[in-house]
């Protein structure tokens, strides 16, 4: 992998990890499965009109999430049922157009796989922006994302902005999703948020700490990852991912015998 791959890589996983404690936090850990399988849909437009795939699927996942959010906090759908109605229909938009023409199945290939040997200095630079986004946000509205996460009720009484600081975590969440798409594909992205999010969880109590916990893991895993990527040839989101789950496992069994220790 050439140097701006891994850079990018590295970061596209450190945003995501960050995003991730307080998606799981708020019980959102279907919105990164969600988007990042309708963002197929996003690609398959991209495609039908001709139009740079990059920019259209992060406005087409950006909107899904913002109909997401909208949908469910109405309580009139749940947000379970709203997540599986855009998966499916961003599936089958993308499986439709991309899947029907010979010459498209490259596309559809690396919007499963990721393509994360294609990244540009343009990839890089905007996954630096969304890292330098995504710290000001946790770091600026920590105290409302705490209060948000474990009693939105309470948070409300506080006079948080609730529904401003959730629009706020699903537009950086959707964006993130669809830089981590294009490096570990539609498949894995979603990985890239949930379980280094939920290893931390296991091990620290506190949304500072889990938030630091989770960068830490999502750094050594990511970094693993592309050593052994580098050494064995296999495809990189694959073996990050892998390295996260084994991980993840490490903290439960820790996480299982200290209980029974106490």
């Amino acid at each position: 992998m050439s140097e701006v791959a891994v850079l990018n890589l590295i970061i596209v996983s450190l945003t995501s990890s960050i995003l991730g404690v307080p998606l799981v936090l708020k019980r959102l850990s279907l919105l990164g499965a969600g988007l990042s399988h309708s963002a197929l849909g996003g690609v398959a437009i991209a495609y039908l009109m001709g139009l740079s795939p990059l920019p259209t699927t992060l406005i087409y996942t950006l909107l899904m999430g913002i109909l997401i959010y909208t949908l469910s906090s109405r309580g009139k759908v749940s947000g379970d049922a709203v997540i599986a109605v855009l998966f499916t229909s961003g599936v089958a938009l993308g499986i439709l157009v991309l899947g029907d023409h010979s010459h498209s199945e490259a596309h559809l290939s690396e919007a499963i796989l990721g393509e994360p040997f294609k990244v540009s200095w343009y990839d890089l630079i905007l996954s630096i922006f969304l890292l330098l986004l995504t710290l000001l946000f946790i770091l600026r509205l920590r105290n409302h994302l705490t209060l948000l996460c474990f009693n939105e009720d309470l948070a409300v009484s506080y006079g948080i902005r609730v529904d401003m600081v959730a629009y706020s975590l699903l537009i950086l969440s959707s964006l993130s999703i669809v830089l981590a798409v294009k490096v570990v594909g539609v498949l894995l992205a979603s990985a890239l948020f949930v379980i280094p999010a939920m290893t931390s969880l296991f091990l620290v109590s506190g949304f500072g700490r889990a938030v630091l916990l989770s960068s830490a893991v999502s750094l050594i895993c990511t970094s693993a990852g592309v050593i052994i990527t580098e050494r064995t040839g296999f495809q990189p989101g694959g073996v990050v991912v892998f390295a996260l789950l084994l991980m993840f496992m490490a903290s439960f069994l820790f996480n299982q015998v200290r209980s029974r220790l106490q």
